[in-house]
């Protein structure tokens, strides 16, 4: 979920990454965040949460706001099996 959209599965993600961050002539943002929480629900599975910065240039800030992911171990990584992200107050 962002920006009051749902997507489901793995390629509606990838491609509409494609397009709004790695396209030809597209800038890209650095993405940060500290101290990621996250807590186990069982050995396979966790719930981790935290806010992210997202800026351009490394001075402007151009989206932040808290998130949650849940993730799902498969062999040896994890994977996101929920990311739901929300935007801070403007």
């Amino acid at each position: 979920m962002s920006g009051g959209h749902v997507q489901y599965g793995w390629q509606q993600l990838y491609d509409r990454y494609q397009a709004n961050y790695f396209a030809p002539g597209k800038s890209r943002d650095s993405l940060s965040f500290d101290e990621l929480a996250c807590a186990r629900a069982d050995t396979g599975s966790a719930v981790c949460d935290r806010a992210l910065q997202a800026s351009r240039a490394a001075t402007a800030v151009v989206a932040s706001g808290p998130f949650t992911l849940v993730l799902q171990r498969q062999g040896d990584r994890w994977r996101i099996l929920h990311d739901h992200t929300s935007p801070d107050p403007k």
